[in-house]
């Protein structure tokens, strides 16, 4: 799997310029040491170095792609569980297996096992199993891994939030993943914005909308990357032309994210958020929540 995953660096690097070779390499590999500083810097300021990271984004587009083209290939659905399942771990294990990826894979995993059970809607019981695995095997995680908090805030907010944002963005157009994209990035980006604050003590005020503006071509970057890639470790002239789309998205990403990072006050820095503060903001946001939720079950009993 290693050997793979060295070859498919050499294909990458053998037919990409940088940096868009390194953002491709981190995206698909979760190699990203060679990205310039200051390239890494933009996403931080402009709120998409998730981009960057092996995260439940990756995982999730891994694991709906496998499945996709398993059914498409006319396994049953049991079978192509079973295949995307063990593509979804060797994935996992080419990317060198961070804490951030197995969370992601556990929960792409039971995801994909509720899609082959026909048991989709209670994701909550999902993410508690996960959490709970997780933390049986280190309990330090709960405090001392930030990762493990913001990607279980993350889909906090895509269980809780998210239908609030399906029902106001209803108007808005789903082709190129252009309603998807704005509903899924808001409502992550509610439930960890605190966290991110107290942190890293940045606040990026044109996050939503960069990535709004990324996020539906990235499941195209990861297809056409990874094919391009295996293409290059067996027909070269080739894969010299499949790589071209693939540096025209990225050069895409990278000019966004410029321009954004690039805008006067388009992040500030807040120092002091204490520890009282920040539960008390999460308390008042899942009251909040709450409240909303039981004000429009009760609208609609109505």
């Amino acid at each position: 799997i290693l050997s793979f995953k060295s070859k498919l660096q050499q294909a990458i690097n053998s037919n990409l310029a940088e940096p868009q070779a390194s953002i491709l390499s981190a995206m698909l590999l979760g190699s990203r040491r060679s990205i310039p500083q200051e390239l890494v810097d933009q996403f931080s300021q402009t709120g998409t170095s998730h981009i960057i990271a092996i995260s439940g984004l990756h995982i999730t587009i891994v694991s709906a792609i496998l499945m996709t083209l398993a059914l498409g290939l006319g396994l049953s659905r049991k079978k192509a569980f079973y295949f995307s399942l063990s593509f979804l771990a060797l994935f996992i294990i080419m990317i060198g297996m961070p804490a951030s990826a197995i969370r992601a894979g556990m929960m792409g995993g039971l995801v994909l096992l509720a899609m082959k059970l026909g048991r989709l809607n209670k994701a909550t019981n999902a993410l508690v199993l996960v959490a709970s695995v997780m933390l049986l095997a280190n309990p330090k995680i709960l405090r001392g891994d930030v990762g493990f908090q913001l990607s279980f805030l993350a889909v906090l907010g895509l269980i809780f939030v998210l239908p609030f944002f399906e029902k106001w963005f209803e108007k808005l157009p789903k082709s190129l993943g252009i309603r998807d994209s704005i509903q899924m990035t808001l409502s992550a980006q509610i439930t960890t914005l605190p966290l991110i604050v107290f942190n890293f003590h940045r606040l990026s005020f044109i996050a939503p909308i960069a990535n709004v503006l990324i996020l539906p071509i990235l499941p195209f970057v990861l297809i056409a990357g990874f094919l391009a890639g295996f293409v290059g470790l067996i027909f070269l002239p080739l894969a010299k032309l499949l790589f071209l789309p693939v540096w025209l998205l990225l050069t895409y990403l990278i000019k966004v994210i410029e321009f954004f990072a690039g805008l006067p006050f388009s992040f500030i820095e807040i120092q002091g958020l204490s520890g009282v503060l920040l539960v008390g903001i999460y308390v008042g946001m899942g009251w909040g929540i709450w409240k909303i939720r039981k004000h429009l079950t009760f609208d609609q009993t109505q």
